[in-house]
């Protein structure tokens, strides 16, 4: 049970973080498409932001993961 439990709330953690970096992207390419110079630093400074987060999001689902398994193992 608390593994679904624990699924649901990565899941749902994850969704609303990637939607919520979809649209400032979005937001961010319209400023570049206003004014270029602000507007290509504002979107690798994004680009950045968001390689980040998904990485740091990866690593602690892989850290959940062992986590997991490793509790597993000693049961």
């Amino acid at each position: 049970m608390f593994r679904y439990i624990l699924f649901g709330v990565v899941l749902v953690l994850g969704g609303a973080t990637m939607v919520f970096m979809i649209l400032n992207y979005l937001f961010d390419v319209s400023i570049v498409l206003l004014n270029p110079k602000i507007g290509m630093e504002l979107l690798a400074n994004k680009i950045t932001i968001m390689g980040l987060t998904i990485s740091i999001i990866l690593i602690f689902w892989f850290l959940i993961n062992y986590l997991t398994n490793k509790t597993k193992r000693i049961k």
